[in-house]
């Protein structure tokens, strides 16, 4: 009972005795029956084999009831003492008292364990599209870079007779390159450009090259000063591209 319930009354504590009393006088007979099924069995036995040495069931003693009479497991007994049990259920439950019952609560089963992946699936996604764009980026950025160094630039080179010489490289088939001619100091990614010229392939006129932005004026190079050309594929916005210096003479031949 739980310790919280209200007290019995004299009433109720005695339809529970006699609840628990012919509860237990039924569960001794049914111990009784489950004893002497064996017996039965081995009867049964030794008259379906009649060379073996018969034996006799021993008989088992039954609960004693009131009275101290000898019960006698016939099916009037047990009809009896079933609606007797009824009946004590029935007075119990006029009095309030409801029978003890064990509440059974099955556990759930437990969830399936999931892989790795399926743990891991976003940061994997997410992993694999960084390396995708650090793959795209490797193409577009370091690849043509390194090829920008490769480029033979044939003029101008060392010290040229004219102002306006005509650029020539060796170039690839289908490829597009840019040229700007630069100071001869300065990094060659932020040295400003002096003449520039987008998308050609060679040979390429000098008339062809357009002044930098900083240099609208310039319309040709100047004798006695030193330069670089620089050659690189189109977009590729000077990485990687290797500068050859070259030189105009005083007094250059004139312009054709």
């Amino acid at each position: 009972m739980n310790p919280h319930d209200p007290p019995l009354t004299p009433e109720q504590r005695e339809a529970l005795l006699a609840l628990e009393k012919h509860t237990g006088e039924w569960g001794a007979l049914s111990r009784g029956l489950e004893e002497m099924l064996p017996a039965a069995c081995r009867a049964e036995r030794s008259v379906s084999m009649p060379n073996a040495e018969p034996t006799q069931a021993p008989r088992l003693a039954a609960p004693s009831l009131p009275g101290n009479e000898e019960p006698h497991l016939t099916t009037s007994n047990i009809a009896r003492l079933e609606n007797t049990r009824l009946q004590a259920l029935a007075d119990a439950s006029k009095q309030g008292i409801a029978p003890r019952a064990s509440v059974f609560q099955p556990q759930a089963a437990p969830a399936p364990r999931r892989s790795f992946i399926a743990q891991h699936s976003s940061r994997i996604i997410r992993l694999a599209a960084a390396l995708a764009l650090l793959a795209t980026l490797s193409y577009f950025i370091i690849s043509p870079s390194s090829s920008n160094a490769d480029i033979a630039i044939l003029s101008p080179r060392g010290e040229i007779p004219t102002t306006h010489p005509v650029i020539a490289w060796k170039a690839q088939p289908g490829k597009s390159y840019d040229v700007w001619i630069l100071p001869p100091q300065g990094d060659v990614l932020t040295a400003p450009a002096l003449f520039k010229a987008e998308k050609v392939r060679p040979p390429v006129d000098f008339a062809v090259l357009k002044p930098g932005k900083d240099q609208p004026l310039l319309a040709a190079l100047t004798p006695g000063e030193d330069y670089r050309i620089l050659v690189c594929y189109a977009d590729t916005k000077r990485v990687g591209g290797i500068a050859i210096p070259f030189y105009v003479q005083l007094q250059p031949a004139a312009n054709p």
